[in-house]
């Protein structure tokens, strides 16, 4: 009984601790984000977003910009993960972490597509979204 016990505190743990990872990856943080504008949530998706993109893009114009790269899709039938690429730094950014998540997506009238997520760690330790894109 006592080891039956101790083994489910372990697996309890090991599962906290793996959910938190999750939690923080850019790739959940990229899938988060693409749910919401599978959907249309153009709106939420920008409240969502890396505080660095509400401050320069406000919410009307996020919508239109990501919009207008999503609706022409279509329904996405499938999205696997391509990669993930870190950077320490970008271009007219703040300093700060990096990660862009590209997936290659299977359309449902339209054949396929790779879509790019940018995302940056913010100060709590959080990737948010600072761009969207297809490739």
């Amino acid at each position: 009984m006592r080891t039956t016990i101790m083994l489910g505190l372990l697996l309890a743990i090991v599962a906290a601790c793996t959910s938190d990872e999750i939690q923080t990856s850019p790739q959940s943080a990229a899938e988060a984000f693409l749910l919401l504008i599978d959907q249309g949530n153009y709106q939420e998706s920008w409240s969502e977003a890396s505080t660095w993109l509400r401050d320069n893009v406000d919410a009307n114009q996020w919508a239109e910009h990501a919009g207008s790269y999503r609706n022409p899709l279509g329904i996405v039938e499938d999205r696997e993960l391509n990669s993930v690429e870190f950077q320490d730094s970008l271009e007219d950014m703040p300093a700060g972490s990096y990660a862009f998540v590209i997936f290659d997506s299977s359309l449902a009238d339209n054949g396929s597509t790779s879509e790019m997520v940018g995302l940056m760690l913010e100060d709590d330790s959080t990737w948010r979204v600072i761009g969207y894109q297809t490739l």
